[in-house]
């Protein structure tokens, strides 16, 4: 008897995906730029499932649609989604808040905010080296106080050496974690059985080309709910008459309950409820969830 050849899946990472994926990446970095520099909210990159990416491969999810109706031949495989959704939420790592977004400030802080009384220059000038920091009085004045513009062949020609070296260095950084994943993978993937919750929504959205999770009805109602209640609280934020829904980052009056140690530790904890983090917990083993919340607990 011959045995059965397995199965065939379309798992080519085809150019196509890359062009969309190099031309989506600027998208969400300016969107993440504006989200997180500008309004300074931190629910860009500092989330453990970045929201753009999630909301871009949801769009590219609907564009897919009508094409597998009339167009099947261009419909995006299940790889080429998932090879964008790679491609746009790694450029999150670099270019979010903590990594790209500080850096640019740190490499130019000292020699703006020295002066004769704070002695910086005598104290520690010497130990930057200067190939990696940019040192022109006219360019950090346009940097901190605006009224000028990146491009200008002045400024790139000083920030184009220390950026590039900069990213030299993240790149370096990024292979490093590469090669940690290949020693883990295998004891977290093969022996630990981790569900690995992070990837599971982007990873249902791409399925059988996005239609799969968008004909499940409990996805929807879980959706409908979290979606309702960010409109209702984001008008309330526009519209402080609007009543709001208050779920998140509410503090438990334990001061006048909990006086006394141990129990006084408890003082100022903080209850918050996310619906994305309780949906990422539904995917969690339950050790790993008994964990999170133990190890909260005992840390105090």
């Amino acid at each position: 008897m011959k045995k059965s050849e397995p199965k065939s899946f379309p798992s080519k990472v085809t150019w196509r995906s890359l062009l969309l994926g190099v031309l989506l990446i600027p998208v969400n970095v300016y969107w993440m730029t504006i989200v997180e520099v500008k309004y300074y909210s931190l629910d860009g990159s500092c989330l453990p499932l970045f929201v753009e990416p999630v909301f871009i491969l949801f769009v590219i999810i609907l564009f897919n649609l009508p094409l597998k109706r009339f167009a099947p031949g261009a419909v995006l495989t299940q790889a080429e989604l998932l090879t964008i959704y790679i491609m746009v939420a790694s450029s999150c790592t670099f270019a979010g808040h903590d990594t790209l977004q500080n850096m640019f400030g740190s490499i130019v802080h000292p020699f703006w905010f020295a002066t004769p009384e704070n002695e910086w220059q005598e104290l520690f000038f010497r130990y930057i080296p200067r190939w990696l920091t940019v040192t022109d009085s006219q360019s950090l004045k346009g940097f901190y106080e605006g009224e000028s513009t990146f491009y200008l062949s002045r400024n790139l020609s000083l920030w184009a050496r220390p950026l590039a070296f900069w990213g030299l260095l993240f790149l370096v950084m990024m292979f490093m974690m590469l090669c940690i994943n290949t020693l883990i993978r295998k004891r977290w993937t093969e022996q630990e059985k981790l569900a690995y919750p992070i990837i599971q929504l982007p990873l249902g959205l791409s399925e059988d080309s996005g239609t799969k999770l968008l004909k499940n009805q409990m996805m929807w109602m879980g959706f409908s709910i979290a979606v309702i209640i960010g409109l209702i609280n984001g008008i309330h934020f526009l519209a402080p008459q609007f009543p709001e829904i208050p779920y998140i980052k509410r503090t438990l009056i334990w001061d006048n309950i909990f006086t006394e140690r141990p129990w006084s530790a408890m003082r100022g904890v903080r209850v918050s409820m996310y619906p994305f983090a309780i949906g990422l917990a539904f995917f969690l083993p339950l050790d790993l969830s008994f964990s999170c919340w133990f190890f909260f607990v005992v840390r105090l």
